[in-house]
This record gives structure tokens, C-alpha cells and sequence, in this order.
């Protein structure tokens, strides 16, 4: 697996089976593939406890580096893991003096795509980062009923969830988020 890309390899898509990322990305490694699959820490319950699990960003997606025109890549399609290669139209392929079979040609991802989501680094979202939260500092909520309400930190819990403080319907109200569900405002 070549760490630079070479003349005209681009990034596609690559369906996966169902929880099969990591054993597609291995499989289109040993085949001298390039494969990327970005993950994202996430908190959930269980048992009333909390913990950070690491998911696939894209569940039941990889992303595979290769050049279509040179060939070769079709093998990514017999990979442990993989179920198929994301395209559209029929392009025939031959494989080692068969006959032609028609095949989706493939559709590389924009430029520049998977090389962003590769710099963010290998979590996309890492552990909470509280310290960012300082008391008297402006947030915004992100995401659920409160989306786009902008508030004053007044603290941190023993938990790590982020107490804001609105002013709603001309009285001040307190609310506890976790931090995921922020954003630093200003």
C-alpha cells in the first residue's frame, strides 16, 4: 500500500457488510490498496453508564484509493468485507483472457475529500474536551430544541456536562448539555 498517491489514483467508495469496516480496510490493504475508514468517538449509556465508543463515521463505507484505468481494482469487489464498489453505467472488464463482463464503473469521490477527512486526524471527534467550556464563555447550542440558542457557561458538573445559563422568555434559565452538543460561539 503505497503512502503517496500514484498517477491518476483517485478515492471511491466502498459498500461494506454490515459491521465489516475494519476487516474490508485490512482486505484492501493486503491487496496494495490505499483504504481509509474515518471514525468518530461517540458517548452512549448502558446501564446508566457512560462510555466513549470509536464507530465509523460512515457506517458500512470505506473509501479505497486506486486507479481505474490501470485495472487491478476489481479484486477490491472479492475482498472479505466488501459488498461493492459505489458507481453508475456498465463498463466491460476483462479478467485473465475471459470474456468481457459489463461491471459499475466506479465514481471517485471529489478531490481533496478523503485527504480532509485524513487530516483531521485518526478520530474525527477526539475524548470531551471540557476545558474548552470556561465559566462566563458565550456557547451555542447545536443540535435538538434548542439548536441556535446562545448562552453564558456557568460551570462544569461532576458528570462533565456544560451547565448555560439563557435568558428565555425574559427570565433566566439554567440547562445541562454535554459538551458534544455545543459550540464555542464568537
Amino acid at each position: 500500500m503505497s503512502a503517496m498517491p500514484e498517477a491518476g489514483e483517485r478515492w471511491y467508495v466502498v459498500a461494506t457488510k454490515p459491521s465489516a469496516e475494519d476487516l474490508a480496510v485490512r482486505g484492501i490493504g493486503r491487496l496494495g490498496f490505499a483504504a481509509f475508514c474515518p471514525l468518530v468517538e461517540r458517548e452512549v449509556v448502558r446501564r446508566g453508564e457512560a462510555y466513549l465508543v470509536t464507530r465509523p463515521l460512515f457506517p458500512n463505507y470505506v473509501f479505497a484509493r486506486f486507479c481505474f484505468a490501470r485495472g487491478g481494482w476489481l479484486k477490491i469487489t472479492e475482498t472479505f468485507g466488501v459488498s461493492r464498489i459505489l458507481g453508475e453505467g456498465l463498463v466491460s472488464v476483462r479478467r485473465g483472457g475471459a470474456d468481457s463482463r459489463g461491471v459499475m464503473r466506479p465514481l471517485p469521490l471529489p478531490t481533496g475529500f478523503v485527504e480532509a477527512l485524513q487530516a483531521v486526524g485518526p478520530k474525527l471527534i477526539g475524548a470531551r474536551k471540557d476545558e474548552h467550556f470556561r465559566q462566563g464563555g458565550a456557547v451555542r447550542v447545536a443540535v435538538g430544541p434548542f439548536a441556535d440558542l446562545i448562552g453564558k457557561v456557568t460551570g462544569l458538573d461532576k458528570n462533565g456536562r456544560v451547565r448555560v445559563l439563557f435568558r428565555l422568555l425574559g427570565q433566566s434559565q439554567e440547562a445541562v448539555f454535554e459538551p458534544d452538543r455545543l459550540r464555542i460561539d464568537g
